[in-house]
């Protein structure tokens, strides 16, 4: 598709202001409204949700029967404390996979 003369995929989108029109700076658009309040984390840590999930017949219980073998396994820790973890013992790419679905998972929990 060609936007004016220009293929769409080489078109960037500029934010804009919806109420105003007006086109934002990059410093200006990037930064979320003053009065938004933060998105809660989920409650439970993300570790010990994972451990959880270790009788489930999928990658993500795979994945949680792997960290309860593993005891420097960060059982209070975020998905980026399992990700630096897992980057130390050297595990497979598909582990990775697990844990990015895993964290879309708990996220939504």
């Amino acid at each position: 598709m060609l936007v004016y003369g220009i293929p769409s995929g080489l078109v960037e989108a500029v934010p804009f202001d919806p109420e105003t029109g007006e086109i934002l700076s990059p410093d200006t658009a990037a930064a979320p409204p003053a009065n938004t309040p933060a998105k809660p984390m989920p409650s439970t840590p993300f570790g010990t949700w994972l451990l959880r999930q270790e009788k489930r017949d999928d990658w993500i219980g795979g994945l949680g029967k792997a960290a309860k073998a593993d005891r420097s396994f960060p059982k209070a820790g975020d998905p980026e404390a399992v990700r630096h973890r897992l980057s130390e013992v050297g595990a497979e790419a598909d582990m990775f996979e697990a844990l990015d679905a895993a964290e879309i998972e708990w996220l939504c929990y």
